[in-house]
């Protein structure tokens, strides 16, 4: 039988951690993803939970450039489990999402904007292009 490890995030960033190594970037992030609703008394109630983020490859290279800590994003990616061993030698256990794809929903800065190059328009576009 076929198994599915898919998971689906929209939040917002919060740390970043950036290491690089002989091939590649590899990005450490935080998500937090906050769901609001009405307790039967009336009372608002904002619950958030953190998400750990992995970003590998060409992707960790699009994160570190252009991924701000506050930005909201869209990300899917898959569940792991790993662990790790505290320096007092304690066995630690971290879920984590391996991101596969993301989308910046946040809307880009002034500044960024005045720095953008202009949209290519149908005149930018080869003779032959279909």
């Amino acid at each position: 039988m076929a198994s599915l490890n898919k998971v689906l995030l929209i939040g917002n960033v919060g740390r970043i951690e950036v290491r690089t190594f002989q091939d590649g970037k590899v990005v450490n992030a935080s998500l937090a993803v906050s769901e609001r609703y009405t307790k039967r008394d009336g009372t608002q109630v904002e619950d958030t939970t953190w998400f750990n983020l992995v970003v590998n490859g060409k992707l960790a290279d699009v994160f570190d450039k252009y991924v701000q800590k506050g930005d909201r994003l869209y990300v899917e990616g898959r569940q792991r489990q790993r662990s790790y061993q505290t320096r007092e030698g304690e066995d630690k256990y971290i879920w984590e999402v391996v991101v596969m794809a993301m989308q910046m929903l946040s809307a880009k800065k002034e500044d960024d904007a005045n720095a953008a190059a202009p949209a290519p328009t149908s005149d930018d576009l080869p003779e032959d292009f279909s």
